[in-house]
């Protein structure tokens, strides 16, 4: 198995200071100097805003909002991971309802 056979991705949902709901995409399985490099800001703190945030938190979980993860260095030498994102934060209900979830 490569190393990309193990890279995972996860979401973890923060409330910035001014009340925003804001879901980083991490990436873990490989050492990299930057696991996150995506975050999608979903508004402002709401039941609904959070309902949004765990489709999205399942949609990454099984894979189905990333394609062709890659594992890429920056100018200075960083390492990412770089994968085609199929969820966009301004069409993410729609994104999601057709990716299923």
């Amino acid at each position: 198995m490569s190393t990309l056979d193990h890279l995972t991705a996860s979401v973890k949902t923060i409330v910035t200071d001014d009340g925003y709901l804001r879901a980083e995409i991490h990436w873990t399985g490989a050492d990299l100097d930057r696991s996150c490099v995506h975050g999608i800001s979903l508004g402002k703190d709401s039941p609904r805003k959070r309902a949004l945030s765990d489709r999205l938190t399942r949609a990454v979980a099984c894979g189905a909002a990333h394609t062709t993860p890659q594992i890429k260095a920056d100018v200075n030498g960083n390492t990412y991971v770089d994968a085609r994102c199929r969820v966009l934060g301004r069409h993410l209900n729609a994104d999601l309802k057709r990716l299923g979830f």
